[in-house]
């Protein structure tokens, strides 16, 4: 029993001290805003990739992305009707949106991408971040067994 407590002390210990010394952390909405779904979408921001798995029409999925300077965010994903198989925004600048609590929203239409900045919302506790990654690690898994 000591053992385990001791073993979760220092997960907890170890998850709060990653928490702190990471680097910004902001955002981003992707807005299916087609007629059909979006699937297979992959968002990257330098050497990170996440796969959000499928987005129905009109619906949206959000992910949130660390980096300490500008670089590009990509999007990759096959969608019905829709030429486009992805595409980046260059000078993304995640310090920026994490440091005014501001998120990056893409709407994704037939040919066209549009960005814009929102008003964010609070960096998720070290515990809630873990918890969503899980979740998302499970998504994008059962996603690409279909």
């Amino acid at each position: 029993m000591l053992l385990i407590g001791a073993v979760a002390l220092l997960a907890v210990g170890f998850e709060v001290v990653v928490w702190m010394n990471h680097g910004s952390r902001a955002a981003v909405e992707v807005v299916n805003d087609g007629d059909t779904t979006l699937e297979n979408l992959v968002v990257g921001f330098g050497e990170t990739k996440i796969a959000l798995g499928d987005v129905g029409a009109g619906d949206s999925a959000r992910v949130w992305l660390d980096g300490d300077r500008k670089g590009a965010v990509t999007l990759a994903f096959t969608q019905n009707r829709n030429p486009l198989t992805g595409f980046f925004l260059d000078d993304v600048d995640l310090r920026q949106l994490s440091e005014e609590n501001l998120k990056l929203v893409i709407h994704v239409l037939p040919n066209q991408v549009m960005r814009n900045i929102e008003d964010g919302e609070a960096e998720p506790t070290p515990l809630a971040r873990l918890w969503r990654r899980f979740v998302e690690i499970i998504k994008s898994e059962l996603s690409y067994r279909r």
